[in-house]
C-alpha cells in the first residue's frame, strides 16, 4: 500500500489542480470585467 499511495496522490494533484487553475483564471476573469465597469 505504501508503494501505491504516492501515484494516487500524484495523480489526484495534478488531476485536481488542472480544474482549480481554470476556475481561477475565469473568476479573475470575472473579477476584471466588474472592476472595468466601475
Amino acid at each position: 500500500m505504501p508503494s501505491a499511495n504516492p501515484k494516487l496522490e500524484k495523480q489526484a494533484s495534478t488531476e485536481a489542480n488542472e480544474p482549480i487553475r481554470l476556475a481561477i483564471t475565469v473568476i479573475e476573469h470575472k473579477i476584471r470585467n466588474l472592476e472595468k465597469r466601475k
